[in-house]
């Protein structure tokens, strides 16, 4: 089973009068993504969260983050949960789009996706998008 795995920097940013955050990381993982050989998996998948404790830090609004880095790997997760990455010869990445904001905007942009016909054209016309592979 493969899982893309998204190890995300953030930093706090310095505002005035506010205290400067060390850098910190978090990760976030996808919903599973099974594949066979030469298949393509291009589909938008839900909503994914991150994780509480970033979210608890910046709740209340008092402080901003700042993304200062942003890669993603795909990595297998065994039964036992021993996690190892995906090399590029097994499973190529070709595009990966990462959207991010607050959950009810991310839930409105889903909706918007769902209802209207250009937006649901352009995420089912690529060859990829159909799922067939």
């Amino acid at each position: 089973m493969s899982w893309r795995q998204i190890p995300v920097i953030a930093m706090g940013v310095a505002l005035a009068g506010a205290s400067m955050e060390l850098p910190s990381s978090f990760v976030v993982y996808s919903e599973p993504v099974k594949l066979r050989y030469a298949q393509v998996h291009n589909k938008m998948q839900s909503l994914m969260r991150l994780p509480e404790e970033v979210v608890a830090r910046y709740a209340d609004g008092s402080k901003n983050m700042a993304l200062t880095g942003f890669d993603l790997d795909i990595v297998r997760i065994a039964q036992d949960g021993t996690e190892t990455k995906v090399k590029l010869d097994d499973h190529y990445l070709h595009h990966y789009i990462l959207y991010m904001g607050r959950d009810e905007s991310m839930r409105k942009v889903v909706d918007v996706a769902r209802q209207d016909k250009m937006v649901a054209r352009m995420l089912s016309g690529c060859h990829g998008m159909t799922g067939m592979g």
